[in-house]
């Protein structure tokens, strides 16, 4: 009977999280264009009105665009060193806490398999790959954005996905 609640309790909340994370993935969506909404409505209401002869004169009077000429190949070595430098250190911090964000997804694995399962949906839907190409480019820098609203359910359900690489690696050599 305790096995019994434990496995109800861990399918209750599996679920609670798979469903939680399919929330914030819309949630977030839904905030991202209500966000849109105000600040075109704030964007039309603070531009004035222009008289249709104050238009004309000001198409009239468009300053000249200056030509510079054709861009150079290398402008600076000294930015491209820094640049280069700067991709290091991303890089690097990347690396050190890799682990550490292997093991946040690791353990909570069900919450972001529903953040990401409406945007699966939507790709797969289309039966042209290109449509389904231009679905998942309009709509998988909206759901970055709405990570940032999202507040993720921790649990310990954990899945090494260590363990997957290596057996996928072993399968195709």
């Amino acid at each position: 009977m305790l096995i019994k609640n434990q496995s109800m309790e861990s399918i209750t909340n599996f679920c609670v999280s798979l469903i939680k994370g399919f929330i914030d993935s819309l949630r977030g969506v839904t905030v991202l264009l209500y966000l849109d909404k105000e600040i075109n409505e704030r964007a039309l209401s603070r531009s004035p009105q222009p008289d249709v002869d104050v238009s004309r004169h000001k198409l009239l009077k468009q300053p000249k665009v200056k030509q510079r000429g054709r861009p150079q190949f290398m402008s600076s070595v000294s930015k491209i060193i820094a640049d280069s430098l700067f991709s290091l250190l991303v890089q690097a911090l990347f690396l050190v806490q890799l682990h550490k964000r292997l093991t946040f997804i690791e353990t909570n694995w069900p919450y972001f398999l529903g953040f990401g399962l409406p945007l699966a949906v939507l790709t797969q839907i289309p039966q042209s790959y290109i449509i389904s190409g231009c679905v998942f480019s309009i709509f998988f820098p909206v759901f970055i954005l709405s990570g940032n609203e999202a507040t993720p359910v921790t649990g310990s359900y954990i899945l090494n996905t260590y363990l997957w690489v290596l057996v996928m690696s072993s399968l195709t050599h």
